[in-house]
């Protein structure tokens, strides 16, 4: 076989391939790209606290809450911080924190793209409905769970 129709077979060949790819190149230049998802992420501070009747008394931790605790119920005047726990999530990410008569469930479900910038979660507790918040970051929300005769307060404020 000469070189000559070496050559033209090799062309008659190759010719559908570079047109394949031709073909592939335009329809990626038509697609537009996808969007990468941004990773964001929030941190919660949750302080479960007990409310107790009795003589007024406030644990010198919950100071910066005093004003906001003394007004949520008149009959429970004492309060004592069961503990401080911090949640650090990614966009859809969990975390649980246990509470006397169950666990609070936290699910971080990304920043709003309002002017006023809102950290969106869904909060799970049990007894209670779960509710999808959006807290501007520094917000608190106070969630209050009857115990027989105490009252266990969820203090979730929520950072950036």
């Amino acid at each position: 076989m000469s070189a000559m129709m070496c050559k033209k077979q090799l062309v008659r060949a190759l010719v559908p391939a570079v047109l394949l790819l031709a073909a592939v190149a335009e329809v990626a230049a038509q697609t537009p790209p996808v969007p990468t998802q941004v990773v964001e992420r929030a941190s919660f501070e949750v302080r479960v606290i007990e409310a107790t009747k009795g003589a007024p008394m406030v644990d010198p931790k919950l100071a910066d809450l005093e004003r906001e605790l003394r007004s949520l119920h008149r009959d429970y005047a004492r309060f004592a911080l069961l503990k401080t726990d911090t949640q650090s999530l990614t966009t859809g990410a969990r975390g649980a924190v246990r509470l006397p008569n169950g666990d609070l469930i936290i699910q971080f479900l990304g920043l709003s793209a309002d002017k006023v910038q809102r950290v969106r979660h869904r909060v799970e507790m049990p007894g209670m409905n779960a509710t999808v918040r959006a807290v501007a970051p520094g917000g608190r929300t106070l969630d209050v769970l009857q115990l027989g005769d105490r009252l266990v307060i969820v203090a979730t404020t929520v950072k950036r």
